[in-house]
Formats: C-alpha cells, structure tokens, sequence
C-alpha cells in the first residue's frame, strides 16, 4: 500500500485545497450533536474527554448545553435525563488544549473554531461561564469578539486560529458574556425576515423541521432556505427521540447549503460514514467550500456518472471482541452513494454488493454479482459521498465490520487503494484497505 495511490490524494488529505476568501456562510462544517456524551443520550457520560476525542476526528464545531451546577459552579449535560454532569471549566480546558494542537506545523489546525452554546444557566452562573472563559489564556487570546454594527462578515482567513462562540443572548445576559457571542442564536419565524436579519444571526433546526422545509411539494420554501443559507449560518441537529444516538442522513441538509449539519458522534453508521467521508478534504480540515451553484454564482451541474468495481480487500476486520481466524470468516463488500436523482430526504442508497468470498477475510478477491461494475449517476457531485460497507455474512445477522468512504469530487480515477475504517468509524492504517477501480462515465 501506498498513499500516492490512494483513492484520494495525500495533498488533498494534509494540505488546505480550498480557497480563504470566503465568509463562513459559504463552507460547510464538520460538526457535534451533544458532543460531551458518550453512549447514548438518556443515561449516558458526559465528560471533557469526549471532547477531545471530537475533535482529534476532525469536528470543527462542538455543542455545550450549560446549565447551573448545584454546586454553585455552571455544569454541562443532557438535561431533563440521567446523563452525568461535567464541569464547564473542565470542558473549556480540554477544547482550549485541543482545538488548535499542531497548527504550527499543520494550516488545517488553524481553522476556526466553534463553541454552540444551548445555554439554560441564570445571569449569575452565565457570568461565571464568561469568567471562565477569559480566565484561559489560550481561549481569552483567540476568542472573536462580538461584532459591530455595520460590520462585514470577516472572510475565512480572518478567523483562522479563532474561537467563535455561537449562543442565544437573553435579556438578563450578563454584558461580558454578550461581547463573546460572535454568532447570535435567534428564533425562526419566516425566511423572509430571517434574511433581512444581521449576517451573524443564526437559527438551529431540528431534524422534524427540516422535513417540513424539505418536503417535495415545499419547493418555495426550499428555495428560500437556500437563499438564507447563502448569506447566513444555519444549524440542523438530530429530532431528541432518538436517545440511542443515531443519525439523521446530512446530505439533504447539504443540498439546501446548510452549513452546520451536526450529528451525534457517538455512533458510527451509514449517516456518519457519509460525513466522514465529506470532510476527508481540504486537508481533513473540517471546513468544505460550497459548491458556487448555492451561491447563486453558476447553473446547477449536469448529472455525474461513474462506475465502481471493488477488486479485493486486505485484513478484513471483525466485530468488536471477535477473534475468528481469516480462514474461517466469510464477507462481502456493499457500495452505495448519496446524493442520488430521487433520493429524498432520509433515504440513502446502498443496493449494490459483491459476492461473498467464503473461507478468506486475509485477502478475498471480490466479483459484483452480475460480474459488471457498480454503476451510479450522481446528481450533484460535489455533495456526493461514495459509502463502502465491509460484511461478514453470517446466518440471519450479516453484521459491518467496517467502512471506507469518499467524497466523489476528490475521488482519483483508476486503480485506487482506500483506507478502512473500524466500527467506531476510526481509520485503522495498513494492512487494512480496499483495492477498487473508478470510472468516471461520459
């Protein structure tokens, strides 16, 4: 294995590929649902390690729901359940630490970074958040301050090695806090008042009111969403019912421009195997230049179409706590792709998979089982993701035992090697990869 053969590029995967001379509404960002917990959202732990353990995956905005300790002292969980407090000064620490480590050897370090503040504390607890904030030499001297009136919003470049705080400001919020919040929470009434608001206002939708906007037969809303989306800072996150932390699929929110599509982390499957896949460009830096046509600056793109064969895999890994040998493991590989004609919203597209090779998951060669190539026509390339799941077929259960996946407008034509992933969605290095050929069709 060689990463200058890799499905996508070592200059894409360590270098900043996009351009700085944009404001923040025109990126995408690789974002946290609840990020302090781990588990599920009901009863699970938060901690400031989950943090950390965020952002070393690439996330660029994270999400504290503040709420007054009863030891006097403001705390982060999941309220209105039996999830753990943290303390919010543990929580600053480890983001403070974290957010910037290496950026003087690495730009993608550098990029900005976003706090997303649900603050439920009282004027006196609020006043100790700001205390402890500007009490931390790393945050204080990073930290954006709450813009101007009149004041254009500051390009990309402008904000690198920045904090952002983003948070609702409410009429008893202590005035030290206020000057902190940079992105101003507001309520959602209509687009059309929304997009007379100032540019760093931003409202947060939940995943049951981004059906209601993305519905077919809403095209005019959809059009404005796409509108407000161009020159202000949206945020969708998972509907509260699905306390197992799963994930709702991001690509629809994508497609209306979007730009924190916050997920929970905590669990790895179909939704976040896309995700990852979206951000491994751009140096993996977290931040995704939208495609100019949701900006209003060029047409939408003709339909892309492309073909993939998996050729073979290389130490195809197991379930957790499994310990069977490559002899006796059977497996499969299925191929899907977001961003498909006719995909709605919540739907992904995942119908195509080899042969099961039997009796070897050391190295299965792998055939489609029509003997072709899987053949795709992505509607909208630069959002498309083409998704890998590795399968052990095993009677009536046929559980993944990994992924890999790929952002179609950085993935190399030809014969590729791609990195595999774990359940837990962490890439595991060589041995483990898939050998795939792509073609990219007329």
């Amino acid at each position: 294995y060689s990463p200058d053969n890799g499905a996508v590029s070592p200059h894409e995967l360590s270098s900043l590929t996009h351009p700085l001379d944009r404001p923040l509404a025109e990126y995408l960002v690789c974002s946290s649902h609840n990020t302090y917990l781990s588990g599920n959202q009901l009863t699970g732990k938060s901690s400031a390690g989950a943090y950390s353990a965020a952002i070393r995956r690439g996330c660029r905005c994270v999400e504290l729901d503040v709420w007054d300790g009863e030891d006097g002292h403001p705390s982060i969980f999941h309220g209105h359940t039996l999830t753990k407090p943290v303390g919010f000064a543990d929580v600053i620490e480890a983001i403070a630490t974290e957010a910037f480590a290496g950026a003087d050897e690495h730009p993608y370090a550098k990029m900005p970074f976003i706090l997303s503040f649900e603050n439920h504390c009282g004027p006196k607890q609020t006043a100790e958040m700001a205390a402890i904030m500007l009490a931390n030499k790393h945050f204080m001297a990073r930290v954006v301050r709450r813009p101007r009136d009149g004041d254009d919003p500051p390009l990309m470049s402008d904000l690198m090695g920045k904090f952002i705080v983003k948070s609702k400001v409410k009429d008893d919020s202590p005035p030290e806090f206020v000057d902190l919040v940079w992105l101003v929470g507001a309520k959602f009434k209509s687009f059309e008042e929304s997009i007379a608001q100032p540019w760093n206002y931003i409202h947060s939708y939940s995943e049951s009111k981004l059906k209601e906007i993305l519905e077919p037969d809403h095209a005019a809303m959809r059009q404005m969403f796409m509108k407000y989306n161009a020159t202000h800072v949206s945020r969708t996150y998972p509907m509260g019912t699905r306390v197992d932390s799963s994930n709702y699929n991001p690509t629809p929110c994508w497609q209306v421009g979007a730009q924190i599509v916050a997920l929970n982390f905590q669990q790895v499957k179909s939704a976040m195997i896309t995700y990852l896949g979206m951000f491994q460009q751009n140096g993996c830096s977290g931040y995704v230049l939208k495609p100019d046509y949701l900006m209003a600056r060029a047409p939408m793109p003709k339909p892309t179409w492309f073909a993939i064969k998996v050729i073979s895999g290389h130490s195809i890994p197991q379930e957790p706590g499994e310990q069977k040998s490559f002899v006796n493991r059977n497996t499969y590989v299925s191929v899907g792709v977001t961003a498909l004609e006719g995909v709605e919203y919540g739907e992904s597209v995942d119908a195509n998979h080899t042969e099961t090779v039997k009796d070897n998951a050391l190295t299965p060669i792998y055939t489609p089982l029509d003997g072709k190539s899987f053949k795709f026509m992505a509607a909208e390339k630069d959002l498309s993701v083409v998704t890998f799941k590795l399968k052990e077929a095993v009677r009536g259960k046929d559980p993944t035992v990994g992924y890999a996946s790929v952002a179609l407008s950085v993935l190399r034509p030809g014969y590729r090697m791609l990195p595999v992933r774990d359940t837990e969605g962490l890439l595991l290095g060589m041995p483990h990869y898939l050998f795939i050929h792509t073609e990219f069709l007329s």
